[in-house]
């Protein structure tokens, strides 16, 4: 898919997906979610630190990840404080929604000082969980299929999944927008807030 090519069809996906969703909620008034934009952490705004097609749950290569500070020192993502400033920019509010590392005993804390250091992000907008259908936002950005369909079929809303090598062949339906860079993900946002902006008015 060409770089041009990409934009236009993350665009005008999310036109087409937040249609349904914005029609339900037309005439209701300001909704809570609306100028909530939820992100998860691993594989969106960091690196994989081992990605899930390199290794196992109880594989040795994990074990790193256990040590405390770990969590303090991944690499940010290409892209992802350009995403960060631009879902800001609109006028819109990020929390953070990720899953815990079960093993590491500080990986939470660690975690919460790496996003107040890279993108300003308070310890009181970071959310971690596995059940990220449970929290309701404008939308999800994420890198687990299975997560960004349960999150969508929840809500009604489309929800953003940032396209990796291991998530290629996971099931998606049209709920779901596939972008290939953290760059159209912001497009989707963006178009997202504006077809809700105008359904509610």
């Amino acid at each position: 898919m060409g770089h041009d090519s990409g934009l236009y069809d993350a665009e005008e996906a999310a036109a087409a997906t937040n249609a349904k969703a914005t029609a339900e909620v037309k005439g209701g008034g300001p909704q809570p979610w609306s100028e909530q934009v939820l992100i998860d952490c691993d594989g969106v705004l960091a690196e994989m630190a081992i990605p899930p097609d390199k290794a196992y749950w109880g594989s040795p290569e994990l074990i790193p990840l256990q040590e405390p500070g770990y969590a303090t020192n991944v690499a940010t993502a290409e892209g992802s404080h350009a995403l960060v400033k631009s879902i800001r920019g609109i006028g819109l509010d990020i929390t953070i929604l990720t899953s815990p590392w079960d093993d590491s005993p500080t990986w939470d804390w660690d975690r919460r000082i790496w996003l107040k250091r890279e993108f300003e992000i308070s310890k009181y907008d970071v959310i971690f969980s596995k059940r990220k259908w449970a929290v309701g936002g404008l939308t999800l950005i994420e890198d687990n299929a299975g997560h960004a369909r349960a999150w969508a079929e929840q809500w009604g809303r489309p929800s953003i999944l940032i396209n990796q090598r291991w998530n290629a062949d996971q099931y998606t339906d049209r709920s779901v927008i596939r972008v290939d860079s953290l760059m159209e993900a912001a497009v989707a946002v963006r178009s997202l807030h504006a077809g809700y902006n105008r359904s509610s008015q």
